[in-house]
């Protein structure tokens, strides 16, 4: 009769197995993460932590009329006439005396009050905002990755804290509130939010001056060319139509210059030894009051604007002498206004010079270190001046000689060269060498426009008077990066001006990446620590140490686990409460004590069997 076996060693044998693929896996996927994370440290150290875009900038006005009231000054009280008389002079001085002495027996004085009239002004609202051209992609893509990422966690139990997010501790367990200081206070870094338009400058200036003339003339105000008519059979003797007078662009200005400023970072109030950023908001605001033209003129008022890009790499203007000999491009192609003051000349006030007719664009040349080191490179490769016999000397023609004052130098000399002969200039904020772009703007009330979009200077930040730029309301659709569909988004008003220019845009790879390294770090230290204090613990029974160490470097490099080390896992999970090292301590026991039980009821079954088939080889 044949022997039927237990199937218990086949199934201990199919787990063993089992458990040995799950190691081969958890050994693949450290390799991999291991090779991936010296790869994200190279790509922080090799990727800029910016990119380089293009922002169009919308510039238009609007013009209102509003009521002020304007404090009345006192009548000037009339002096007194010579022959007046000489009694009266005397009472006056009588009672001036007993006013000293403090005799005055007069009624008290009642405050005069201050009267006030009525007076209207021209409010003119300069609104001055822009969009990329490219948005922001990687901010939209990670926000659609958060979202599944949070609703997985939430399935599982667990939640999901980013960089950006901004929550409170108190419903969090110990390792979450680790996980989020170790993530915000310990790097001290500040999220990287998407920027929707006022902090890509550091600072925006605005500089209004009124010009004013006389309107023209009523006769050319009301005439309109026609249609021209045929001179086939006209009669030469008949009168032709007056043709209108040329306008006179005579203005004249006051010389008074009205300046608004804005700056990103600002003083603290709570701790004014540091600084705070500003609101980013989507557009700037800069209001501007003058008076009412007399009847029979018209203002025209211009405005000098500012704009100082932040940049997140340093940024150099080549210098007059550079720009001639090699880079003629770069010369600026025309001077600009550095102030609408009149210049007193030999104690005769000179004229003021005449209002610009048309707005203006002067946006300067700059570039980077790097830039203009691979521009030399590229001109000393170009005209062959590497020396042949030692390739780190250049010998340099005229035009470098002139330059660099030298006949001769060395490659790795040019950045300090280009330096200290100031070639290129670094464009720092607040400094004679800033460059920033400079745009006339032009506002009549003839060409102001009037859309559905304004916001009036009632919800414009007027700031204190350092501070004066006003800026917009930040729930303005019109200029929002965030992802709405092309149908909903209001079509941009009728701007007079606008221009692109290129801008550095704080890059989301970074940030995101760090992000990722400081998990592991949490996850790292984790482990770390709980083995740390298991063996403390474990040494607190009086046990060997040796053995203690032992069994733990057994834990670590997931050797065969026996019921001997069932102390140490539970030592483990005790010392990292709320953590993955606890579950992982708890999960290793639990596999260790179901492994022992298998093998002491695979032995039990065997010896069973053996003794029925010893009970049946007897019959």
């Amino acid at each position: 009769m044949a022997s039927s076996r237990s199937r218990l060693p086949e199934i201990f044998d199919s787990y063993q197995k089992s458990l040995q693929k799950i190691d081969a896996i958890e050994r693949q996927l450290e390799e991999k993460v291991t090779e991936k994370r010296h790869r994200a440290i190279n790509l922080l150290d090799e990727i800029p932590s910016y990119r380089k875009s293009t922002l169009r900038l919308y510039i238009s006005h609007h013009s209102d009329l509003e009521t002020a009231e304007v404090p009345i000054s006192p009548p000037v009280p009339a002096t007194p006439v010579a022959n007046e008389n000489a009694n009266a002079n005397a009472i006056t001085n009588a009672n001036a005396n007993a006013n000293v002495e403090g005799t005055d027996t007069s009624p008290a004085a009642v405050p005069n009050e201050i009267k006030t009239k009525e007076v209207k002004k021209n409010k003119w609202n300069i609104e001055i905002e822009g969009r990329l051209l490219i948005g922001h992609k990687d901010h939209e893509a990670a926000e659609l990755l958060e979202k599944s990422a949070k609703v997985l966690a939430k399935k599982e139990g667990r939640s999901y804290v980013t960089q950006s997010d901004v929550t409170s501790d108190a419903n969090m367990t110990s390792r979450e509130r680790a996980a989020t200081r170790f993530m915000h206070d310990r790097e001290g870094e500040d999220p990287v939010l998407p920027i929707k338009f006022a902090h890509f400058f550091d600072r925006v200036s605005v500089s209004f001056q009124t010009y004013q003339k006389k309107s023209e003339l009523k006769n050319a105000a009301s005439f309109t060319p026609g249609k021209p008519r045929s001179k086939r059979g006209t009669n030469p003797s008949r009168k032709q139509a007056p043709t209108p007078p040329v306008r006179k662009e005579n203005y004249t200005t006051n010389g008074v210059v009205s300046s608004l400023f804005w700056n990103r970072q600002r003083n603290n109030p709570s701790n004014p030894s540091s600084v705070q950023n500003a609101l980013d908001t989507n557009a700037y605001h800069a209001i501007y009051n003058d008076d009412l033209e007399p009847e029979g003129y018209e203002n025209k008022i211009i405005a000098t604007i500012r704009l100082h890009r932040r940049w997140q790499e340093q940024r150099y203007r080549p210098s007059n002498a550079f720009c001639i000999a090699l880079l003629p491009s770069f010369l600026p192609k025309k001077q600009l206004p550095t102030a609408m003051t009149n210049h007193p000349t030999n104690g005769v006030q000179a004229p003021p010079p005449p209002p610009p007719v048309s707005n203006d664009i002067n946006v300067p040349s700059l570039m980077t270190i790097d830039d203009g080191l691979q521009f030399f490179h590229h001109y000393i490769k170009k005209n062959n001046l590497l020396d042949a016999n030692d390739l780190s000397t250049v010998n340099n023609n005229p035009v470098l000689e002139e330059l660099f004052g030298c006949k001769t130098m060395n490659v790795s000399s040019i950045q300090s060269l280009l330096l200290s002969r100031k070639l290129m200039v670094p464009s720092i904020l607040g400094t004679a060498e800033d460059c920033p772009i400079v745009l006339t703007y032009v506002m009549k009330k003839e060409n102001a426009t009037n859309s559905k979009n304004r916001t009036d200077g009632k919800d414009a930040d007027s700031g204190s008077s350092t501070d004066m730029m006003g800026e917009s309301s930040p729930k303005r659709r019109r200029m929002s990066t965030s992802p709405v569909p092309q149908e909903d988004v209001e079509e941009p008003t009728a701007n007079l001006l606008s221009c692109d220019i290129d801008i550095d845009v704080p890059h989301l790879y970074h940030g995101r990446t760090r992000d990722i390294l400081r998990r592991i770090k949490i996850r790292e230290y984790e482990y770390t620590s709980c083995r740390t204090k298991a063996l403390r613990t474990v040494e607190y029974s009086r046990a060997n140490e040796d053995i203690i160490k032992e069994r733990l470097e057994n834990i670590v490099k997931g050797k065969a686990l026996t019921s001997n080390h069932l102390p140490v896992l539970a030592a483990l999970a005790k010392a990292a409460p709320d953590s993955e090292a606890r579950k992982a301590a708890h999960f290793d026991a639990k596999t260790t004590l179901l492994v022992d039980r298998l093998v002491e009821h695979s032995q039990k079954a065997k010896s069973c069997w053996d003794i029925i088939d010893n009970c049946l080889s007897m019959q």
